[in-house]
């Protein structure tokens, strides 16, 4: 529309081109968290804050994306690193990554002692053992081992060991734990002999 001046609208002949108009998506941050954890028996994976009213995904090699976090139970998942997108209408996309991992939970093995014998011509071995460290196994975890000179018939004292500890039950695999040990005491005492005059 010609609006000012002495022109008339049929003084002019208009053609138009078309322009655009373009808004740019916002950028925002999210924070992504991994750790280490002692074996527990439970599965361990991310936390991700800064992505509230986000969809969030996940991916093992920045490239494949799923919506389950991936997660590690065992030490023989190894070190795992997980990326996170997080997206949401007019922002970028968001990402992070943080890697998680297990470690073996140190178990004391003590081995037990057997003090109380008496010298019969039996043979006495030691028959238990016992977890000494603060920390215990899991709940629901087991273990059996192997015991070292452990057999006494003569009256006298030995040192008792164990080793080789295997995980036998539970859901644990056997390098969730690392054992140590400690010895224990057998005892055969001298019998009293009895003289009769």
């Amino acid at each position: 529309v010609v609006d000012s001046g002495t022109a008339e609208q049929t003084d002019y002949s208009f053609t138009y081109k078309t322009g655009t108009l373009t808004i740019d998506p916002a950028s925002f941050e999210i924070s992504v968290g991994g750790g280490a954890w002692t074996y527990d028996g439970t599965a361990h994976g991310v936390t991700v804050s800064g992505a509230d009213g986000c969809t969030v995904q996940y991916s093992l090699d920045n490239s494949t994306w799923g919506d389950s976090m991936p997660t590690v139970t065992h030490v023989s998942d190894g070190t795992v690193t997980v990326y996170v997108k997080a997206s949401k209408a007019n922002y970028s996309d968001a990402k992070g990554s943080a890697t998680i991992k297990i470690n073996a939970r140190a178990i004391e093995i003590t081995a037990g002692s057997s003090t109380g014998n008496v010298y019969n011509g039996s043979e006495y071995s030691v028959t238990t053992s016992s977890i000494t460290s603060v920390q215990k196994m899991v709940e629901g975890d087991s273990y059996t081992v192997d015991f070292e000179n452990n057999k006494r018939t003569e009256a006298g004292s030995q040192t008792v060991s164990v080793k080789d500890a295997v995980v036998d039950s539970g859901t644990a695999e056997q390098t969730d734990y690392s054992f140590t040990y400690k010895t224990g005491t057998l005892t055969v005492n001298k019998k009293a002999l009895t003289i009769t005059a």
